[in-house]
């Protein structure tokens, strides 16, 4: 019995592995569209945003078929890719709100198989568009800093379309409206000197963030786990603060 067991758990860590890659390969995939598109092209040599996506998608060990896939289908090339991406809503903890992106070739299967994990955690999943007013989508852009930060912060908020800077340790990270995106990168181009560009992607970001205690705070990160546990997962957004 116990090496019946054993072999269970192997099993079971396999899948929740796989699941962890596949949805890493998922993320990885979107950042290579929205690359193509915001450099205008699917030539690596002459896009900054997707030479840098494809080498984060090469470390990851992401195949080349997966990687050629995406920049197709950046570049509107792609067929026969029959995956819906939907965006499931979750009553969590203590007033936490809890969004989960999908890709799936079966929407009736993924939002049985997530409401059996988040009931039997005590959570509840809730009807489309109950809980997702809290979020809004922005555009996020993320560099390296560099000598003269203070003249690049302030050259950076002062540019049309950001909304929010966050001045970090070794990194700017910038947030613009959803449609300034690519248009925000361009003047950042134009307008700051001596920078490496990190990563551009688009997020969903809460509009009010909320203060948990440590106990409300773990029973959230238990339930934000196992979601992310299932295959089909993309990324999971919520409001804690």
């Amino acid at each position: 019995m116990s090496g019946h067991s054993k072999w269970k758990t192997i099993k079971h860590a396999k899948g929740v592995q796989d699941a962890k890659r596949g949805a890493i390969f998922s993320r990885l995939s979107k950042d290579i569209i929205i690359a193509t598109q915001l450099g205008g092209g699917s030539d690596i040599k002459f896009n900054t945003y997707l030479r840098v996506a494809v080498e984060k998608a090469k470390t990851a060990n992401m195949t080349t078929e997966k990687i050629d896939k995406a920049i197709a289908k950046g570049m509107g090339k792609a067929d026969g890719d029959s995956l819906l991406e939907k965006t499931y809503e979750v009553n969590g903890f203590g007033g936490v709100v809890i969004l989960i992106d999908c890709e799936t070739d079966n929407s009736n299967r993924t939002v049985g198989e997530l409401k059996n994990i988040v009931n039997k955690i005590g959570a509840k999943l809730v009807p489309e568009g109950s809980l997702s007013w809290n979020f809004e989508e922005l555009g996020k852009i993320v560099i390296e800093k560099k000598d003269n930060i203070d003249e690049t912060l302030l050259n950076i908020i002062s540019l049309e379309g950001v909304v929010d800077v966050e001045n970090e340790e070794s990194i700017i990270t910038i947030y613009t409206n959803r449609e300034d995106l690519k248009s925000v990168l361009e003047l950042i181009k134009g307008n700051i000197s001596d920078y490496n560009f990190v990563e551009a992607n688009l997020v969903k970001v809460a509009k009010d963030k909320l203060d948990v205690s440590e106990e409300i705070y773990k029973k959230n990160e238990e339930l934000i786990d196992e979601i992310k546990n299932h295959s089909d997962v993309v990324y999971v957004w919520d409001n804690i603060n």
